[in-house]
């Protein structure tokens, strides 16, 4: 008996060690992280936000399009703030009623879009204004002459160069245009 706790214990002092595969890439792979892209040039078609600040006096819609001139820039007015003076408005309940204004007004929004210039001379899209009055009235329309700053004006407007022009058919158009499209494909 004591030759086989001599065998037992033997053994047991004697042990198997399994080795474990490694987890993870291997050392030296292909898959290693990448560093990020940065952009440091933006396309023609980004828009590029900027704040313009106007002096009393000065025509505001003159000074917009001076400067998109100049710069040979497309401007979207995103907002507007101060007061101004002497407004030309078309209402927007008939196309030939132009309405002048005389006194101070508090722009309350400013918004419309100026295309960069071109060869085909066409006129700027008229910006679209509403004003708060002294005694709390409110009017608005589309600017059709001079819009005088009477006091400092800050314009929001994103400036862009290039843009991209789509015509979109309407629903009545599309219709149309399908069911043209699916008759020469059933003639085929």
């Amino acid at each position: 008996m004591a030759d086989f706790g001599a065998a037992d214990a033997e053994r047991s002092s004697s042990a198997i060690v399994v080795a474990k595969k490694p987890r993870g890439r291997p050392p030296g792979s292909k898959n290693k992280p990448k560093p990020p892209v940065v952009v440091t040039t933006d396309g023609d078609a980004a828009m590029r936000p900027a704040v313009l600040e106007l002096a009393a006096g000065t025509d505001v819609v003159e000074a917009v399009s001076a400067f998109a001139r100049r710069r040979r820039l497309g401007i979207s007015v995103l907002s507007g703030s101060g007061a101004v003076s002497n407004v030309t408005l078309r209402h927007p309940t008939s196309a030939s009623s132009v309405l002048t204004l005389h006194g101070r007004f508090d722009i309350l929004s400013l918004s419309g879009t100026l295309f960069p210039p071109s060869t085909d001379g066409k006129a700027p899209p008229p910006l679209a204004i509403s004003l708060a009055g002294g005694q709390g009235q409110v009017i608005g329309g589309t600017i059709a002459g001079s819009l005088t700053a009477a006091g400092t004006v800050v314009l929001i407007v994103a400036s862009f160069q290039n843009p991209t022009f789509h015509r979109l058919s309407s629903a009545d158009e599309e219709v149309e245009e399908e069911a043209a499209a699916s008759a020469l494909m059933r003639m085929r």
